[in-house]
């Protein structure tokens, strides 16, 4: 087992050669077409504000943040962050979070035990919180105006004042508190404890300890999604995502992904969780509906952070060994059901009818696009019974839940008509002559049954006719 303690050292240390194209500012593309924005060197967390479409890359071997314009996927400022006098040099940033509602960004910075503030309008530094402890990484809560800062060795998360840049109150978690994530819905803060594997939950209004949830061996990330109130946790040796349900502070499914996930972002707007597995160069979506696996997307190498911007629906992977961010387009979620276009066997006469039993078969098909349908949860095809207007009905279900519904209306007559003749033959019409017609009909009905070649005799009197009359089992 790697352990996480030094896994930011081990990390760093594999990043040594500088990539020559980490001067560029242009976008390229991955293999698979996937665009890549080069940034700094040992990119290792990220931060995205969609109300200004930027995303900020905190670069740990260059002490800086990268600044993306997220509509031309180019960098349109570095943020240096220097050391403090006295530091001769080596890893300082660790994590970056930013309040989308102030437009602050916060960075991490491991080996000097502090928070730096940079204004998102100016990206220039404002303010610098001390800390305790090595500051792993942060979450801001907009709602309450709190940042949240995991602390490696001294084991506790440090409450800042966003408004003051202040710190009024620490939390003592598990060991090692990697990350941090916050429900501002609820109230509740979340941290992945590595050595402990584990996550405590911090009452964000009385900063205390509420629940603490067992998960899979060295819990690395953890992102909420506040709209189902789920929390998602990368496991980094279990290569697994714990999702946890936070009503219940349990696990309710545990998801297989790639190897050694680190970072991991929920876009609550579509329900979908992204999560980037260092060890195999990939994100793994995650259906937050079915925890399921969507997709998976390659990327470059050794993704360790990843984040989204519900707005535009784009995804972005910091590739830690490669000096690069992965740009995604998500494809939208599949909300629509399969469709029916249903055939008869045999097929209708003229007038509509069938004499015998009609077998319709429903040919679903799902959206140009959509996740395709499930064979085993849709109905192939139905068999009328019975006769007289008929309506049939099938369900067929696509692989991402979504429900279709069918009908299809056939008319089934299987009975022969009946005959009566007026008047009755054979009748004498009082005061009229007896002329004698007599021939034979042919009597059908409208679904071509025919009852017979029928005889009848006819009484001529003045104009008087025989009317021979058919009525089937249906009128």
């Amino acid at each position: 087992m790697l352990l996480v303690r030094s896994r930011l050292g081990l990390r760093s240390g594999l990043l040594a050669l500088a990539l020559g194209a980490a001067a560029l500012s242009a976008p390229v593309h991955a293999d698979g077409g996937v665009p890549t924005v080069p940034v700094g060197t040992g990119p290792i967390s990220l931060a995205v504000n969609p109300t200004t479409n930027r995303v900020y890359v905190a670069n740990a071997l260059s002490n800086s943040v990268s600044v993306i314009d997220g509509t031309t996927n180019t960098v349109t400022a570095t943020v240096s962050v220097p050391l403090p006098p006295g530091f001769g040099g080596g890893v300082d940033i660790s994590g970056v979070a930013v309040d989308p509602s102030t437009n602050r960004v916060y960075v991490a910075n491991r080996s000097t035990s502090r928070v730096t503030v940079i204004d998102g309008t100016t990206n220039s530094i404002t303010a610098t919180v001390a800390v305790s402890g090595s500051p792993l990484h942060l979450a801001v809560s907009p709602t309450t105006s709190r940042v949240y800062v995991t602390n490696d060795g001294t084991d506790s998360v440090t409450v800042i004042d966003e408004t003051s840049n202040t710190i009024v109150g620490s939390v003592a978690v598990g060991a090692h508190p990697l990350d941090v994530a916050v429900n501002p819905s609820t109230s509740r803060v979340y941290v992945t404890n590595a050595l402990s594997n584990s996550v405590s939950v911090i009452d964000a209004t009385s900063s205390s300890i509420v629940g603490t949830v067992p998960v899979g061996l060295s819990p690395y990330d953890v992102a909420v999604n506040p709209s189902t109130n789920r929390v998602y946790v990368s496991n980094y040796d279990s290569n697994s995502v714990s999702v946890i349900d936070a009503a219940t502070n349990s696990i309710s499914a545990t998801v297989a992904v790639g190897s050694s996930p680190a970072g991991v972002a929920v876009n609550a707007t579509t329900n979908r969780i992204y999560v980037a597995n260092a060890g195999s160069g990939s994100v793994t979506v995650i259906d937050g509906s079915t925890s399921g696996i969507a997709s998976t997307a390659t990327v470059g190498v050794s993704p360790h952070a990843v984040g989204v911007n519900p707005t535009t629906n784009r995804v972005y992977v910091a590739n830690n060994s490669d000096n690069t961010v992965s740009v995604l387009e998500a494809a939208p979620p599949d909300t629509t059901p399969p469709t029916a276009r249903p055939t008869q066997s045999p097929a209708a006469n003229a007038a509509g009818w069938n004499t015998a039993d009609v077998i319709v078969t429903w040919n679903w098909s799902d959206n140009p696009g959509g996740s395709g349908i499930d064979p085993a949860n849709c109905t192939s095809s139905s068999t009328s019974s019975g006769e007289g207007t008929l309506a049939l009905a099938a369900t067929c279900k696509d692989l991402a839940g979504n429900t279709g519904h069918a009908s299809y209306t056939v008319k089934v007559d299987k009975t022969r008509p009946s005959t009566t003749a007026t008047p009755v033959p054979g009748t004498l019409l009082s005061g009229s002559p007896l002329i004698t017609v007599t021939g034979t009909a042919t009597v059908k009905d409208a679904a071509g049954q025919t009852l017979g070649t029928q005889s009848f005799t006819c009484f001529d009197t003045q104009g008087l006719k025989l009317t021979l009359t058919a009525t089937d089992s249906n009128g």
